[in-house]
């Protein structure tokens, strides 16, 4: 499954779930602290991120070894602050209607 943007959803038991895999090997990634995002900084001021697992040694080999890389678990998380969640209730309760789908 590799060639993707790393988003992808995953149908399971009828249910459709947003998931991430990593874009050179395919892995689906289930731990995010076991994953990263790299970019290259030529490319400022605007870079496109490719998703990495570390499980297959992904994230470390070339060409992505030398590029700079936040763990993909922090980087969801300043996305979400992106998306206008601020508070904990904001996030409790998009947690509870996400549960719904």
């Amino acid at each position: 499954m590799a060639n993707h943007n790393g988003f992808i959803l995953l149908h399971e038991d009828g249910q459709t779930i947003p998931a991430m895999a990593c874009e050179t090997c395919g892995e689906i990634i289930k731990d995010y602290r076991q994953a990263g995002v790299v970019w290259n900084r030529e490319d400022e001021p605007r870079s496109r991120v490719t998703v990495l697992c570390k499980t297959n040694h992904c994230l470390s080999k070339p060409p992505y070894k030398d590029k700079p890389w936040q763990e993909l678990r922090d980087y969801m998380v300043f996305m979400a602050h992106n998306t206008g969640l601020k508070t904990e209730a904001d996030i409790r309760g998009t947690w509870e209607s996400a549960k719904g789908i």
